[in-house]
């Protein structure tokens, strides 16, 4: 959902350095950075990219995310 404001908390889609992910996106030590779910794949640190975009706020899947 474009409509809403992301905020921590949020499942967001985002695009990084050109490709989409889905990603938690989360605070700490004042920094925002999206937190993988599965612990295969990555977090991302905001300062460490030079292309991070957030499409919109996921608000359902197969599940409720909210």
């Amino acid at each position: 959902d474009k409509s809403l404001t992301p905020k921590p908390g949020n499942v967001v889609i985002a695009m990084i350095d050109g490709e989409f992910t889905i990603k938690r996106l989360e605070k700490k030590n004042d920094e925002l950075y999206l937190k993988a779910e599965n612990h295969n794949y990555p977090n991302f640190n905001f300062k460490n990219h030079n292309d991070i975009q957030i499409w919109g706020v996921v608000i359902y899947s197969i599940h409720n995310l909210n």
